[in-house]
């Protein structure tokens, strides 16, 4: 039975109000699922409005009068779905859209990241403004078998299972008290480990984010996921970290029965970017505050694995920068493993990397994760850096692998 009652929101936006008056010296945190990435982190921290390349990133962009830049604050001070009610699912009426539809609760043809039934983890970013000590709990929720994905519909909580699939709590006085929570702060990450249900076909995975009495914030998004291999085209795939942006190309896809959601998609291409050759494999970004962000790119070679590699720099502020690399498979068999190096010749150091195992000093190594192994034809994979360099243009360096030679 569902359980919706709007008066316990409306006591806890005010309490939470109240609390946030109280506690105004407090650093409140903000985050979203990076791992697998969220419609909020495909378009908005690997995707800026003004270098989206990927048509559901350009068209959501369009449908937002914040141009997709307050991607870290889907929030409400609320209770949430268990016991709660939205008229919205992905941005759940957030405060920070005034309760009206936030881009990411448009049903376009949102990238896809690979999913399996079993035990996935589900990773949180909360770089901006990290705050450790007043999480309470982590919720997922997932469409039902019969869901059937529809560009165009709108999507409502009658597509998704009335219980949640997961529901993990967290104390940060005992921050390993619950070993299906890691709290990652050196990087700013929580990994959160679910059993995810059988399903077929794409899916839709809506999680939140609960924080206690300090703030009562709650923070919510939605990742597109198909299984078994299935569902968009222009998918990819995510990891630890950061976030994940998907290829130019992408489709809506299949699962049975169902209801589901809402808008077109439309297709761009970046804004201003410059070319330069030299492989490489690199990807999408955290976004920095203040700067400009310049768009600048190398391709790799594709040798007999069909595998197109592609550094883009997506964001540059001077003293740093964000990068992506693409791994697009152009061939018309999948390939499985990949491993790709670079090095920077100027005094360039990375401080931040997600969606693929990165090591080294210089020259750097990037491998992927057991969920991003497999490019399948036609599909890109990406993964991203974040580093730190004296001031000028962020260079774009050559990358270099089997699959890029």
């Amino acid at each position: 039975m569902k359980i919706r009652s709007s008066k316990p929101q409306r006591w806890l936006k005010w309490a939470g109000a109240l609390s946030a008056s109280l506690f105004a010296s407090a650093a409140f945190s903000h985050g979203l699922m990076v791992e697998p990435p969220s419609r909020n982190a495909h378009c908005g921290l690997n995707e800026k409005p003004d270098q989206a390349t990927t048509p559901a990133c350009v068209e959501a962009a369009q449908l937002d009068s914040n141009g997709m830049y307050q991607f870290m604050s889907v929030l409400t001070h609320t209770i949430g779905r268990s016991g709660g009610d939205s008229t919205n699912v992905c941005g759940y009426d957030s405060e920070t859209w005034n309760g009206g539809p936030s881009p990411w609760d448009h049903q376009l043809d949102w990238p896809t990241s690979s999913m399996s039934a079993g035990p996935q983890t589900f990773s949180w970013n909360i770089s901006w403004g990290p705050h450790w000590d007043d999480t309470e709990e982590f919720k997922y929720w997932i469409t039902r078998e019969d869901f059937v994905y529809q560009v165009g519909s709108t999507l409502t909580w009658d597509a998704f299972e009335d219980e949640p699939f997961c529901v993990l709590n967290y104390d940060d006085t005992d921050p390993d008290g619950n070993p299906a929570v890691v709290a990652e702060k050196a990087s700013n990450l929580f990994h959160t480990t679910c059993e995810v249900p059988e399903r077929e076909g794409r899916h839709i995975i809506y999680g939140e984010w609960g924080r206690n009495y300090f703030t009562y914030e709650r923070f919510h998004g939605c990742v597109d996921v198909a299984f078994d291999g299935s569902g968009s085209g222009g998918g990819s795939s995510s990891s630890s970290g950061g976030s994940s942006s998907s290829s130019s190309s992408s489709s809506s896809s299949s699962s049975s029965g169902g209801t589901s959601s809402g808008g077109s998609s439309s297709s761009s291409s970046s804004g201003g970017s410059s070319s330069s050759s030299g492989g490489s494999s690199s990807s999408s970004s955290s976004s920095s505050s203040g700067g400009s962000s310049s768009s600048s790119s190398s391709s790799g070679g594709n040798a007999g694995s069909g595998v197109q590699c592609e550094y883009v720099v997506s964001n540059d502020w001077g003293s740093g920068f964000t990068a992506e690399v693409r791994l697009t498979n152009i061939g018309d068999q999948p390939v499985t493993g990949w491993e790709v190096e670079w090095e920077y010749a100027d005094d360039t150091v990375l401080t931040n990397t997600w969606n693929a195992i990165v090591n080294g000093m210089g020259p750097f190594t990037a491998s992927n994760l057991s969920w991003n192994e497999t490019i399948g034809a036609g599909q890109t994979v990406t993964f991203g850096v974040q580093g730190e360099k004296s001031e000028g243009v962020a260079e774009v360096p050559e990358i270099t692998g089997a699959i890029c030679n």
